[in-house]
């Protein structure tokens, strides 16, 4: 395969994780996906939503980040909530998770997905300590 070959281009173009440049319709077909980064910002003590799947699409959570701005030791919980449901324990994928002071925690090894009208409810143990941050894809 030459260097500067169409072929060539569009696998590098696969290794680089993104699509190739011409041809719209064909990047839709191949990528339907969008990569986003959502960050509520800092957690409180009470349970929020901190993300919904509105009801015309399908999110794939890569990776959830929480980081602790302090210099104390808090935790913090996560809900997927599945639609038409109130937020409680009954749904924790993590509860009272250790984060260390000055750190940074990568809670989720695998994807958590999420249907139309799913959501995902987090809470600290101290308000303004710990900062959320989620990578996901949305179809």
């Amino acid at each position: 395969m030459e260097l500067g070959s169409p072929q060539n281009q569009r696998s590098q173009s696969l290794m680089n994780d993104g699509p190739p440049i011409s041809g719209m319709s064909r990047i839709r077909e191949q990528y339907p996906s969008q990569r986003r980064r959502y960050s509520p910002g800092f957690l409180t003590t009470a349970t929020l939503e901190v993300l919904r799947c509105n009801s015309e699409m399908y999110v794939a959570i890569d990776s959830i980040i929480v980081a602790n701005t302090t210099t104390t030791k808090y935790t913090f919980s996560l809900q997927h909530v599945p639609k038409g449901k109130a937020a409680s324990t009954e749904f924790s994928i993590f509860s009272s998770l250790d984060v260390r002071p000055g750190t940074s925690v990568v809670v989720s090894d695998v994807p958590i997905y999420l249907n139309p009208g799913d959501s995902l409810h987090a809470s600290a143990s101290a308000a303004s300590a710990l900062v959320l941050t989620i990578y996901a894809r949305t179809y």
